[in-house]
């Protein structure tokens, strides 16, 4: 997994900036949460077909 891995790499780094960003702008996470929410619940649609 290409992504997973990207991740795993970059995780101290990810976790210091989404730290800064959300204390910064803490309704960002309203934001995304929303669009987490929206790729995770369309790629379960065609499976409830």
């Amino acid at each position: 997994m290409v992504g997973s891995t990207f991740v795993n790499g970059h995780v101290d780094g990810i976790k210091e900036v989404a730290g800064e960003l959300l204390s910064d702008y803490p309704w960002m996470l309203a934001l995304v949460l929303f669009f987490a929410s929206m790729l995770l619940y369309s790629q379960a649609q065609p499976q409830r077909l």
